[in-house]
């Protein structure tokens, strides 16, 4: 008998209810987004990278100050990289906005 054969037998091995998963996973991006962890390193993100990134192409050529700092990947999704400085993105509200817009889409 194979790994997948054993593991598909064990019956108590059942996927969270999509739900379920999806609170828990809120619930776990909350903490990390009101962490001391997290407040710091958006800090220090927002001085090494004061300008919006643009990603949508809104600003054409002129700088726009950055305000807020974007997951590229989601914290709900991915929060094992929530502290990760590779992916994270200074970005203005309304570029923030518009990306939030288009990933619940």
């Amino acid at each position: 008998m194979g790994c997948y054969a054993a593991i598909s037998t064990m019956k108590y091995l059942k996927p969270l209810h999509p739900r379920t998963s999806t609170k828990l996973a809120r619930r776990q991006a909350q903490r990390i987004r009101s962490s001391a962890r997290w407040q710091r390193l958006r800090r220090m993100y927002l001085s090494e990278y004061p300008l919006c990134a643009d990603p949508i192409g809104k600003h054409k050529d002129r700088p726009v100050a950055a305000t807020q700092v974007h997951h590229k990947q989601g914290v709900e999704q991915r929060p094992d990289l929530a502290l990760d400085p590779d992916n994270l993105m200074s970005v203005c509200t309304a570029c923030h906005a518009e990306i939030e817009r288009r990933v619940r889409k």
